[in-house]
């Protein structure tokens, strides 16, 4: 009877060890890839890098028509307009890069806790029952 639990025992040790190398970790990386495809979302790169050089918020005006010296004064709105989107695009995309450093640390920080929480515990385990005794 004895040998049947303490075999038990050690299936269930296994299955832990198991389930905690094998797809618990990689249900881990893929919510670590799920919230750094969320970050990327939440700061829209795509739609920033493909629009970089395009007016802040399209505010672009027309000089049909217009005398020479208004046509000067559109032209140089246009293009005031277009560096502000840029600078404005450039400040979002380095902070979005700082988010990703951030990210990324915590994301190695994480995986090296997770790869040795089982041994840690293992250990700690051991130390308390010595403490005990």
């Amino acid at each position: 009877m004895t040998q049947i639990v303490l075999g038990q025992q050690k299936e269930f040790l296994g299955d832990i060890f198991g389930w905690w190398y094998s797809r618990g970790l990689r249900d881990f990386f893929i919510y670590l890839k799920a919230i750094f495809l969320k970050i990327t979302d939440i700061f829209s790169v795509k739609l920033l890098l493909s629009t970089y050089l395009s007016p802040w918020k399209r505010d672009i005006t027309r000089a049909e028509g217009l005398p020479l010296n208004v046509v000067f004064q559109v032209i140089i709105f246009n293009l005031v307009s277009r560096l502000l989107g840029a600078i404005i695009k450039t400040v979002i995309l380095f902070v979005y890069l700082m988010a990703l450093v951030v990210f990324f640390a915590l994301s190695l920080s994480l995986i090296i806790v997770w790869l040795f929480l089982p041994l840690i515990s293992i250990i700690s385990l051991i130390y308390a029952v010595q403490l005990l005794f």
